[in-house]
Protein backbone atom coordinates (compact mmCIF):
# COMPACT_ATOMS: atom_id res chain seq x y z
CA UNK A 1 0.00 0.00 0.00
CA UNK A 2 2.63 2.25 0.56
CA UNK A 3 4.66 1.38 -2.69
CA UNK A 4 1.47 2.40 -4.71
CA UNK A 5 0.55 5.73 -2.04
CA UNK A 6 4.70 6.12 -3.83
CA UNK A 7 4.41 5.81 -6.67
CA UNK A 8 1.23 7.89 -7.19
CA UNK A 9 3.67 10.76 -5.65
CA UNK A 10 6.26 10.30 -7.93
CA UNK A 11 3.68 10.65 -11.06
CA UNK A 12 2.65 14.11 -9.98
CA UNK A 13 5.59 15.10 -9.32
CA UNK A 14 6.85 14.92 -12.87
CA UNK A 15 4.75 17.75 -14.74
CA UNK A 16 6.33 20.22 -12.17
CA UNK A 17 9.83 18.99 -13.16
CA UNK A 18 9.00 19.67 -17.20
CA UNK A 19 6.99 23.66 -16.08
CA UNK A 20 10.64 24.95 -15.72
CA UNK A 21 11.11 27.79 -17.30
CA UNK A 22 14.03 26.93 -20.44
CA UNK A 23 15.19 29.43 -23.28
CA UNK A 24 14.12 26.74 -26.87
CA UNK A 25 14.06 26.69 -29.80
CA UNK A 26 9.98 28.16 -29.62
CA UNK A 27 11.14 31.06 -27.88
CA UNK A 28 13.89 31.88 -30.21
CA UNK A 29 11.65 31.91 -32.91
CA UNK A 30 8.54 33.46 -30.94
CA UNK A 31 11.32 36.41 -30.77
CA UNK A 32 12.24 36.41 -34.32
CA UNK A 33 8.26 36.66 -34.86
CA UNK A 34 8.03 39.88 -32.33
CA UNK A 35 10.38 41.64 -34.05
CA UNK A 36 9.45 40.94 -37.37
CA UNK A 37 5.59 42.21 -35.90
CA UNK A 38 7.73 45.24 -34.57
CA UNK A 39 8.82 46.23 -37.67
CA UNK A 40 5.84 46.13 -39.71
CA UNK A 41 3.78 48.19 -37.15
CA UNK A 42 6.40 50.75 -37.49
CA UNK A 43 6.03 50.73 -41.22
CA UNK A 44 1.85 51.17 -41.26
CA UNK A 45 2.61 53.87 -38.06
CA UNK A 46 4.69 55.12 -40.46
CA UNK A 47 7.75 55.37 -37.74
CA UNK A 48 10.27 54.13 -40.42
CA UNK A 49 10.81 58.02 -41.28
CA UNK A 50 12.35 58.34 -37.89
CA UNK A 51 15.09 56.23 -39.19
CA UNK A 52 17.03 58.88 -40.00
CA UNK A 53 17.85 60.53 -36.87
CA UNK A 54 17.81 64.52 -36.62
CA UNK A 55 21.03 66.03 -36.19
CA UNK A 56 21.65 66.32 -32.44
CA UNK A 57 19.84 63.21 -31.47
CA UNK A 58 21.86 61.29 -29.49
CA UNK A 59 22.88 57.13 -29.62
CA UNK A 60 21.12 54.25 -28.14
CA UNK A 61 24.35 53.96 -25.90
CA UNK A 62 24.32 57.70 -24.84
CA UNK A 63 20.88 57.76 -24.15
CA UNK A 64 21.05 54.28 -21.71
CA UNK A 65 21.64 54.47 -18.69
CA UNK A 66 22.40 51.09 -17.08
CA UNK A 67 24.70 50.13 -13.79
CA UNK A 68 25.96 46.97 -15.87
CA UNK A 69 26.68 44.48 -13.00
CA UNK A 70 23.87 42.56 -14.37
CA UNK A 71 25.56 39.87 -16.33
CA UNK A 72 22.59 38.98 -18.20
CA UNK A 73 21.82 42.39 -19.02
CA UNK A 74 25.07 44.01 -19.58
CA UNK A 75 24.91 47.25 -21.47
CA UNK A 76 26.65 45.93 -24.54
CA UNK A 77 23.97 43.66 -24.95
CA UNK A 78 21.04 45.86 -23.82
CA UNK A 79 22.72 48.62 -26.35
CA UNK A 80 22.61 45.78 -29.20
CA UNK A 81 19.22 44.29 -28.32
CA UNK A 82 17.66 47.54 -28.60
CA UNK A 83 19.81 48.80 -32.15
CA UNK A 84 18.65 45.46 -33.60
CA UNK A 85 14.78 46.02 -32.80
CA UNK A 86 14.91 49.86 -33.99
CA UNK A 87 16.98 49.08 -36.86
CA UNK A 88 18.96 52.29 -36.25
CA UNK A 89 21.71 53.08 -33.89
CA UNK A 90 19.95 56.42 -32.87
CA UNK A 91 17.14 56.53 -30.15
CA UNK A 92 15.32 59.08 -33.08
CA UNK A 93 14.75 62.03 -30.43
CA UNK A 94 15.66 63.43 -27.30
CA UNK A 95 15.02 60.65 -24.97
CA UNK A 96 16.57 59.29 -21.96
CA UNK A 97 16.35 55.43 -21.33
CA UNK A 98 16.77 54.20 -18.02
CA UNK A 99 16.87 50.04 -16.91
CA UNK A 100 17.39 49.33 -13.18
CA UNK A 101 16.59 46.05 -11.31
CA UNK A 102 18.11 42.47 -11.41
CA UNK A 103 17.57 39.31 -13.50
CA UNK A 104 17.26 37.55 -10.26
CA UNK A 105 14.73 39.58 -9.20
CA UNK A 106 12.55 41.95 -11.00
CA UNK A 107 13.75 44.48 -13.86
CA UNK A 108 12.16 48.01 -14.71
CA UNK A 109 13.21 50.50 -17.24
CA UNK A 110 11.64 54.22 -18.35
CA UNK A 111 11.43 56.26 -20.72
CA UNK A 112 11.88 59.95 -20.15
CA UNK A 113 10.84 63.00 -22.47
CA UNK A 114 10.48 66.77 -21.75
CA UNK A 115 9.58 65.62 -17.66
CA UNK A 116 7.07 63.30 -18.59
CA UNK A 117 8.02 59.24 -17.48
CA UNK A 118 6.41 55.89 -19.18
CA UNK A 119 8.16 52.95 -16.90
CA UNK A 120 7.22 49.14 -16.49
CA UNK A 121 8.23 46.55 -14.33
CA UNK A 122 9.00 42.58 -15.75
CA UNK A 123 9.33 39.69 -13.01
CA UNK A 124 12.42 38.40 -14.17
CA UNK A 125 12.30 34.98 -11.77
CA UNK A 126 10.07 33.27 -14.92
CA UNK A 127 12.39 34.38 -17.69
CA UNK A 128 16.13 32.77 -18.59
CA UNK A 129 18.85 35.25 -19.33
CA UNK A 130 18.13 35.34 -22.76
CA UNK A 131 14.18 35.56 -22.81
CA UNK A 132 14.35 38.30 -20.05
CA UNK A 133 16.92 39.95 -22.59
CA UNK A 134 14.75 39.71 -25.62
CA UNK A 135 11.72 41.29 -23.88
CA UNK A 136 12.85 43.68 -22.11
CA UNK A 137 15.01 45.63 -25.25
CA UNK A 138 11.92 44.60 -27.23
CA UNK A 139 9.94 46.65 -24.80
CA UNK A 140 12.19 49.47 -25.04
CA UNK A 141 11.72 49.77 -28.55
CA UNK A 142 8.35 50.03 -28.35
CA UNK A 143 8.33 52.57 -25.70
CA UNK A 144 10.86 54.47 -27.59
CA UNK A 145 8.85 54.83 -30.77
CA UNK A 146 5.35 55.41 -28.88
CA UNK A 147 7.02 58.34 -27.32
CA UNK A 148 8.35 59.73 -30.80
CA UNK A 149 5.09 59.72 -32.27
CA UNK A 150 4.03 61.85 -29.77
CA UNK A 151 6.36 63.98 -30.06
CA UNK A 152 5.64 64.57 -33.67
CA UNK A 153 2.26 64.68 -32.89
CA UNK A 154 2.63 67.65 -30.74
CA UNK A 155 4.91 69.37 -32.92
CA UNK A 156 2.37 69.02 -35.85
CA UNK A 157 -0.61 70.29 -33.50
CA UNK A 158 1.22 73.40 -32.25
CA UNK A 159 2.94 73.91 -36.15
CA UNK A 160 -0.95 73.69 -36.55
CA UNK A 161 -2.35 76.37 -34.34
CA UNK A 162 0.19 78.83 -35.18
CA UNK A 163 -1.02 78.35 -38.93
CA UNK A 164 -4.43 79.05 -37.84
CA UNK A 165 -3.76 82.44 -35.92
CA UNK A 166 -3.37 85.18 -38.59
CA UNK A 167 -1.28 87.83 -38.17
CA UNK A 168 -2.37 91.20 -38.80
CA UNK A 169 0.64 93.44 -40.22
CA UNK A 170 1.11 97.12 -38.69
CA UNK A 171 0.25 98.76 -41.83
CA UNK A 172 -3.48 97.18 -41.48
CA UNK A 173 -3.71 97.72 -37.95
CA UNK A 174 -5.88 100.86 -37.23
CA UNK A 175 -3.74 103.85 -36.04
CA UNK A 176 -4.94 105.38 -32.47
CA UNK A 177 -6.30 108.74 -33.17
CA UNK A 178 -4.19 111.35 -31.31
CA UNK A 179 -5.56 112.96 -28.37
CA UNK A 180 -7.78 110.15 -27.82
CA UNK A 181 -8.35 109.55 -23.96
CA UNK A 182 -8.85 105.67 -23.05
CA UNK A 183 -11.28 105.03 -20.60
CA UNK A 184 -10.09 102.90 -17.32
CA UNK A 185 -12.05 101.48 -14.12
CA UNK A 186 -11.45 104.88 -12.75
CA UNK A 187 -14.03 106.20 -14.61
CA UNK A 188 -17.10 107.19 -12.75
CA UNK A 189 -19.74 103.99 -13.51
CA UNK A 190 -23.39 104.98 -15.10
CA UNK A 191 -26.28 104.69 -12.16
CA UNK A 192 -27.73 100.87 -12.77
CA UNK A 193 -31.07 102.27 -12.22
CA UNK A 194 -34.53 102.21 -13.71
CA UNK A 195 -35.41 105.44 -15.56
CA UNK A 196 -38.73 106.13 -13.65
CA UNK A 197 -37.82 106.91 -9.88
CA UNK A 198 -40.40 107.88 -6.62
CA UNK A 199 -38.74 109.40 -3.64
CA UNK A 200 -40.24 110.07 -0.33
CA UNK A 201 -38.23 112.33 1.84
CA UNK A 202 -38.65 113.58 5.49
CA UNK A 203 -37.56 117.52 5.61
CA UNK A 204 -36.20 119.96 7.64
CA UNK A 205 -36.85 123.56 6.81
CA UNK A 206 -34.59 126.05 8.68
CA UNK A 207 -35.51 129.88 8.57
CA UNK A 208 -38.49 130.19 6.51
CA UNK A 209 -41.01 129.92 7.98
CA UNK A 210 -39.73 131.24 10.85
CA UNK A 211 -38.10 129.09 13.01
CA UNK A 212 -37.68 125.25 12.40
CA UNK A 213 -40.47 123.29 10.36
CA UNK A 214 -40.41 119.52 9.79
CA UNK A 215 -42.03 117.69 6.43
CA UNK A 216 -42.34 115.39 4.02
CA UNK A 217 -42.13 115.80 0.29
CA UNK A 218 -42.97 113.44 -2.18
CA UNK A 219 -41.67 113.19 -5.69
CA UNK A 220 -41.35 111.80 -8.83
CA UNK A 221 -37.98 112.07 -11.69
CA UNK A 222 -37.42 110.82 -14.79
CA UNK A 223 -33.71 109.88 -15.31
CA UNK A 224 -31.55 109.97 -18.81
CA UNK A 225 -28.78 107.91 -19.87
CA UNK A 226 -26.94 111.57 -20.39
CA UNK A 227 -27.13 111.43 -16.28
CA UNK A 228 -29.43 114.58 -16.35
CA UNK A 229 -32.76 114.09 -14.26
CA UNK A 230 -35.77 115.74 -13.65
CA UNK A 231 -38.11 116.14 -11.00
CA UNK A 232 -41.01 117.14 -9.74
CA UNK A 233 -42.98 116.86 -6.20
CA UNK A 234 -44.69 118.48 -3.17
CA UNK A 235 -43.88 119.29 0.11
CA UNK A 236 -45.93 119.45 3.39
CA UNK A 237 -44.82 120.92 6.55
CA UNK A 238 -46.69 120.53 9.82
CA UNK A 239 -45.84 123.32 11.31
CA UNK A 240 -43.44 125.51 12.97
CA UNK A 241 -42.15 125.46 16.71
CA UNK A 242 -44.49 128.82 18.01
CA UNK A 243 -43.23 132.22 18.25
CA UNK A 244 -44.61 135.22 19.89
CA UNK A 245 -45.11 138.51 17.99
CA UNK A 246 -46.57 141.87 19.97
CA UNK A 247 -48.78 140.00 22.24
CA UNK A 248 -49.94 137.18 19.98
CA UNK A 249 -48.55 133.87 19.99
CA UNK A 250 -48.34 132.38 15.98
CA UNK A 251 -47.53 129.12 14.32
CA UNK A 252 -46.50 128.72 10.22
CA UNK A 253 -46.66 125.77 8.05
CA UNK A 254 -46.16 125.72 4.46
CA UNK A 255 -47.67 124.23 1.35
CA UNK A 256 -45.82 124.31 -2.02
CA UNK A 257 -45.05 122.27 -4.94
CA UNK A 258 -41.48 122.53 -6.82
CA UNK A 259 -39.88 121.08 -9.90
CA UNK A 260 -35.69 120.87 -10.37
CA UNK A 261 -33.16 119.58 -12.82
CA UNK A 262 -30.20 117.51 -11.49
CA UNK A 263 -26.86 116.46 -13.17
CA UNK A 264 -24.96 113.73 -12.10
CA UNK A 265 -21.54 114.10 -11.00
CA UNK A 266 -18.12 112.15 -11.22
CA UNK A 267 -16.89 110.66 -8.21
CA UNK A 268 -14.08 107.71 -8.30
CA UNK A 269 -16.66 105.69 -5.39
CA UNK A 270 -18.90 103.14 -7.22
CA UNK A 271 -21.20 103.24 -4.36
CA UNK A 272 -22.16 106.55 -3.80
CA UNK A 273 -23.65 108.65 -6.82
CA UNK A 274 -23.59 113.13 -5.88
CA UNK A 275 -25.52 115.20 -7.95
CA UNK A 276 -26.15 118.77 -8.04
CA UNK A 277 -29.64 120.45 -9.19
CA UNK A 278 -31.23 123.62 -9.28
CA UNK A 279 -35.23 124.33 -9.24
CA UNK A 280 -37.87 126.09 -7.51
CA UNK A 281 -40.79 125.83 -5.77
CA UNK A 282 -44.12 128.31 -4.68
CA UNK A 283 -47.04 127.56 -2.99
CA UNK A 284 -48.47 129.22 0.27
CA UNK A 285 -47.31 130.22 3.70
CA UNK A 286 -50.08 130.11 6.12
CA UNK A 287 -50.03 131.18 9.91
CA UNK A 288 -52.47 130.82 12.86
CA UNK A 289 -52.42 132.94 16.01
CA UNK A 290 -53.20 132.03 19.34
CA UNK A 291 -53.81 135.23 21.28
CA UNK A 292 -56.85 137.80 21.19
CA UNK A 293 -57.34 137.53 17.49
CA UNK A 294 -57.24 133.96 16.98
CA UNK A 295 -57.49 134.38 13.11
CA UNK A 296 -55.54 132.37 10.14
CA UNK A 297 -54.05 133.70 6.77
CA UNK A 298 -52.61 131.74 3.63
CA UNK A 299 -50.17 134.08 1.81
CA UNK A 300 -48.35 133.70 -1.48
CA UNK A 301 -45.05 132.28 -0.59
CA UNK A 302 -41.88 131.46 -3.58
CA UNK A 303 -37.90 130.71 -3.68
CA UNK A 304 -35.21 129.00 -5.71
CA UNK A 305 -32.64 126.89 -4.53
CA UNK A 306 -29.53 125.15 -5.68
CA UNK A 307 -29.32 121.49 -4.14
CA UNK A 308 -26.65 118.97 -3.79
CA UNK A 309 -27.33 114.96 -3.52
CA UNK A 310 -26.13 112.01 -2.15
CA UNK A 311 -27.31 108.70 -3.15
CA UNK A 312 -26.28 105.18 -1.40
CA UNK A 313 -27.39 102.20 -3.16
CA UNK A 314 -28.96 99.33 -1.02
CA UNK A 315 -30.38 97.49 -3.80
CA UNK A 316 -30.81 97.28 -7.61
CA UNK A 317 -34.04 99.15 -6.99
CA UNK A 318 -33.93 100.93 -3.59
CA UNK A 319 -31.04 103.69 -2.51
CA UNK A 320 -30.59 106.13 0.36
CA UNK A 321 -30.78 109.49 -0.60
CA UNK A 322 -29.60 112.76 1.50
CA UNK A 323 -29.97 116.65 0.22
CA UNK A 324 -29.02 119.93 1.62
CA UNK A 325 -30.91 123.01 0.15
CA UNK A 326 -29.88 126.77 0.34
CA UNK A 327 -33.06 128.73 -0.64
CA UNK A 328 -33.53 132.30 -2.04
CA UNK A 329 -37.05 133.58 -0.63
CA UNK A 330 -38.18 135.54 -3.74
CA UNK A 331 -41.81 135.83 -3.19
CA UNK A 332 -41.56 137.00 0.97
CA UNK A 333 -44.67 137.50 2.95
CA UNK A 334 -45.51 139.84 5.84
CA UNK A 335 -46.92 138.48 9.03
CA UNK A 336 -48.98 141.79 10.35
CA UNK A 337 -51.13 141.80 13.57
CA UNK A 338 -53.75 145.04 13.11
CA UNK A 339 -55.76 146.24 15.82
CA UNK A 340 -59.90 145.26 16.03
CA UNK A 341 -61.75 147.64 15.08
CA UNK A 342 -59.40 150.20 13.37
CA UNK A 343 -57.61 147.82 11.47
CA UNK A 344 -54.26 149.80 12.19
CA UNK A 345 -51.19 147.16 12.06
CA UNK A 346 -49.75 146.45 15.71
CA UNK A 347 -47.05 144.33 14.92
CA UNK A 348 -45.68 143.21 11.51
CA UNK A 349 -42.91 140.40 10.44
CA UNK A 350 -41.35 140.09 6.93
CA UNK A 351 -39.96 136.48 7.02
CA UNK A 352 -36.13 136.07 6.02
CA UNK A 353 -34.62 136.11 2.77
CA UNK A 354 -33.02 133.16 2.89
CA UNK A 355 -33.60 129.19 4.34
CA UNK A 356 -31.68 125.34 4.60
CA UNK A 357 -33.73 122.30 3.56
CA UNK A 358 -32.20 119.09 4.94
CA UNK A 359 -33.82 116.11 3.86
CA UNK A 360 -33.02 111.97 3.98
CA UNK A 361 -35.28 109.71 2.22
CA UNK A 362 -35.82 106.63 -0.04
CA UNK A 363 -35.75 106.74 -3.56
CA UNK A 364 -37.61 103.46 -5.59
CA UNK A 365 -36.68 102.97 -9.34
CA UNK A 366 -38.56 101.16 -11.79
Amino acid sequence: MASRRWKTWSTLEEPAVRLKPRCSSDMRLGLRLARAALSCAFVIAGSSSARAAPSGSPSIDEALESPDSDPCLTRASLVGGISRWLERDDVGGMLRVRVHGSSKSEVRFEIVREGSTVARVFDARTMSCEALRGVVTFSIAIAIESALREARAEAQSKELTAEMEPEIPPSIAAPKPSGTRTLTNDAPKPRKTGSLRVSLEEVVLVGNPPGVSLGAELGFARRFESGWELAAGALQTTGSATFTLGDETARTWLTTGWARACRELPTPWRTLHLALCAGGGAGSLSMRGYGPSGRSASLFWGALYLRGEAELPITSHLSLRFGLAPEVVVARPSLVIVETGTGRPRHRLTTQATAFALSAGLVLSF
